[in-house]
């Protein structure tokens, strides 16, 4: 039992229900890795301490009541060590053959993600949700309504970045940065490039942390998923519109201070939809606004 509590990645600790006053008596380096929390800080004192609402601080008070039981579990939240609440799922298992002993591994699983996704979808009609691991690569996808077929785990372990359109990868960065360091939900739209199909998305993103403040993960929930169709190739637009003003490629890119490069790659159809910014210039050179050559471009709100 020791060997597998030691090595667990699941945060544990046994508490000893065996008198009227429960107590910690040992924890796994996954527990204080994961709480912040030191064996010398918690050993016999209460586990109660360490769970702020009722439901958690009363399974302790009833262990003794659930000896029978080999196990039992309840949702509740934790408070680590500077004071971050986690929303877990708490395991009770009885342990020891000794009638007379009453220990119990108490397995913690942070579902903290999972009850802010439920908490937004519960409020508003959503089509999917994805967790992303501090790399961005996918953790978890959950599809509930979406007007595009696909096999989720298809995505695991897939970087996220790879389906987001590069016109769009400064905006979504910058939506992550901004609920990172503000720790609020951040609305966010974005192209999606699923094959050779494209979809606006709408979604809502919220970063979780560490008891130590570094990046857990990234939830997103997608509120909408709408397919784009493009009625003209945009690099068609762009030669029309170049020809009717007598613009050359060298004119454009001296005015404009982009590379000679990037403008040819732009108007031969290979950049599909450049950066926002690179679209104003050229736009602007132009007479007309980037919408009329590229489409709609999204924005991020409080960014």
């Amino acid at each position: 039992m020791y060997d597998v509590f030691t090595f667990c990645p699941d945060p544990i600790f046994i508490a000893d229900a065996s008198s009227d006053s429960i107590s910690i008596i040992d924890m796994n380096d996954a527990f204080s890795e994961w709480s912040g929390y030191r064996k010398h800080e918690l050993l016999g004192t209460s586990p109660n301490r360490l769970f702020p609402d009722k439901d958690g601080s009363g399974l302790f008070h009833r262990l003794a009541e659930l000896a029978d039981a080999k196990t039992t579990s309840a949702s509740c939240l934790f408070r680590t060590v500077r004071g971050m609440d986690f929303d877990v799922q708490v395991e009770a298992i009885r342990i020891g053959a000794d009638e007379k002993s009453l220990l119990f591994a108490i397995v913690l699983h942070d579902v903290s993600e999972q009850r802010w996704i439920e908490s937004i979808i519960r409020e508003e009609r959503a089509i999917g949700s994805v967790i992303l691991n501090p790399d961005h690569s996918i953790r978890a996808m959950m599809s509930y309504i979406t007007p595009v077929r696909y096999d989720s785990k298809q995505f695991l372990h897939q970087h996220a970045f790879q389906f987001v359109n590069e016109g769009d990868l400064r905006l979504v960065k910058r939506a992550m940065d901004y609920a990172s360091a503000n720790r609020t939900a951040q609305p966010c739209s974005f192209s999606i490039e699923l094959g050779n199909e494209s979809y606006m998305a709408r979604a809502v993103i919220l970063t979780f942390h560490h008891w130590h403040g570094a990046l857990k993960s990234t939830a997103i929930v997608l509120h909408s998923l709408e397919q784009q169709q493009e009625e003209v190739d945009s690099s068609f637009k762009l030669r029309v519109l170049m020809t009717a003003k007598n613009v050359s490629v060298t004119e454009l890119a001296r005015s404009t201070h982009i590379s000679l490069t990037t403008i040819s790659k732009i108007r031969n159809g290979k950049i599909k939809k450049p950066k926002r910014l690179t679209a104003e210039l050229i736009a602007g050179e132009l007479g007309v606004v980037p919408e009329e050559i590229w489409g709609n471009y999204s924005y991020s709100y409080g960014v």
